[in-house]
Formats: C-alpha cells, structure tokens, sequence
C-alpha cells in the first residue's frame, strides 16, 4: 500500500475516533499522571525519551525491550495509556527487518488487547523516507507495519499515531550512527569524507529536540490521528553539511562560539567522539 493510501486508511469518518479519544482524556482527573510505555527504552532514542519523561514528572513511565520479564510486561500493557514504539532495527537483512520492526509491535498490540486494555493509543516511530520514490528494505519493513497497526486500529478501535521521523543524529557509538555522526567522525579524524552526490538534501533532527517535541506533543490536548511529521529540523545538502562540519570542528580547536543550536548540536557530536577517544588513528 503506498502513501496515498495509507493516508485513506486514517479516514474513520468526521471527526475520526479522536472526538471520542479526547473526550477520554478530559474526564481523567487532572492529578493523575498519564501512564506511558516505552519500547525499545534501551535504545538510541528510547533511552533518551523514558528519561526526559521522568524529568517533566508528570508521567508514570514503564520500560520494555526484548529482555522485559513477561509478568513485567503484561503489568505495563495493562496499565499504560500509550504505547510509544521506540523499538526497531535499522541494519539488517529483510528477514530481520521486518521481524524487528513489524512483529515485534504486533505482539504488543495483541498482546494490550488480550489483557483488557481498553484505553490504550499507539504511538509507532517510522520514517520520512516512505515518502521518497525509492525503497530499501529498512523503509519497506516501515511501511509494512504502518498498515499493519492501521488495520489492527480499525479493527480493535483503538487511536494510533505513526511518527515519521527524518535524520535524527547525536552522541552514539559510530558502528550505530547515521551521516552525521560518520562525518563528525571522519572529520575529526583527518579523513577525506566519500560523499555519492553533494547536492542531495536531508532534514536532520537532534536526538535532543527529538524527544523534548514527543514530550510537548504528549503534553499537548489536541491529537489528531494519523501521520505525524517532526516540525524541528535543519535542511541541508551533503557538501554543505562537511563544510559545516569541518567548521564546526574548527571552531572547536580555536575555543569559539557557535552561531545557532544546529552548530552547537553537531559540537556535542564531536566532543561525545573526543571524549570515546575515537579521533586517534589506529
């Protein structure tokens, strides 16, 4: 199904469920913190998302991943008001791909409704490059499960959220990161950057803004069912970003300032590398 259809699929009619969501949400007692379970909570993102929730302490907060204890599990999915699927596999073959990214939130949504959840919302993380033209097996294995939880919304009736997110970048192990941090990387280390097209242009979200916009977009009262996009990002093509890199890199030795947040966002990058001791050569 492509994206002109999955967009059809969030059509329940006026209004959608979410009249019926919202008005849920008003009749909860304003005292009571909102229940959230995190998947994949050891993750890049989900590491960094459980613990901005703890920090805003209006929220209960579960963790699950693959090493959860089931009784645990079935305690979390019991009592939590939304599921963010955090979880997921970027690297792999198709086979693991869509075993990581497609079953693994099945089971969760099967499993919340076999135990009497009634009120739970889906929230699934999934990616921007759906809406490209082409298609690997990472984004295939995404769009898969997108219909697949839009099905399983229809039938169970249950609100579900699918959360495209572009490039998110920040301080992570280098054999887990993506263009920024190979070029942060590369850069620091003295190497010359292999880039295919220079004028191939991306959107990148901060690890950092990414959850504290999941934070504010949980916090907010209105909801609206469907495919959701990441509002803060900076646009910039490949050539640009290693000139910027390397500028950013300079800037560093030389003790200065940086200008605006992306620059100081691509500084934590390479301070995270220094600090690991990556930038020495072997």
């Amino acid at each position: 199904m492509g994206i002109n259809r999955i967009k059809e699929s969030f059509d329940f009619g006026q209004g959608g469920l979410y009249n019926r969501y919202k008005m849920e949400e008003d009749m909860k007692n304003a005292d009571e913190k909102m229940t959230v379970l995190v998947a994949g909570a050891k993750g890049f993102i989900g590491s960094r998302f459980a613990e901005r929730l703890r920090e805003a302490d209006s929220f209960r907060v579960f963790e699950c991943d693959r090493y959860t204890k089931e009784k645990d599990l079935e305690k979390y999915l019991k009592e939590c008001d939304y599921i963010f699927y955090l979880a997921g596999r970027y690297l792999g073959s198709a086979d693991e791909l869509m075993a990581d990214n497609i079953d693994g939130a099945k089971r969760l949504i099967e499993q919340t409704i076999a135990l009497g959840n009634n009120h739970f919302k889906m929230v699934y993380a999934s990616t921007i490059k759906i809406e490209a033209e082409a298609a690997d097996d990472y984004t295939k294995s995404k769009m898969a499960a997108e219909e697949m939880i839009i099905k399983l919304a229809k039938k169970h009736d249950f609100p579900c959220f699918i959360y495209r997110f572009n490039n998110i970048f920040g301080e992570r192990p280098i054999n887990k990161s993506g263009v920024i941090e190979h070029f942060c990387y590369g850069t620091l280390r003295g190497e010359a950057l292999k880039i295919s097209d220079k004028n191939l242009v991306y959107n990148f979200t901060y690890v950092g803004d990414l959850v504290d916009e999941l934070v504010l977009w949980l916090e907010s009262d209105d909801k609206v069912e469907g495919v959701l996009h990441l509002t803060n990002y900076d646009t910039i093509s490949l050539g640009e970003l290693a000139d910027k890199i390397s500028m950013v890199a300079d800037k560093m030795r030389a003790g200065q300032d940086f200008d605006n947040e992306f620059d100081k966002n691509i500084a934590r990058v390479c301070q995270y590398y220094i600090s690991q001791g990556c930038c020495e050569k072997t």
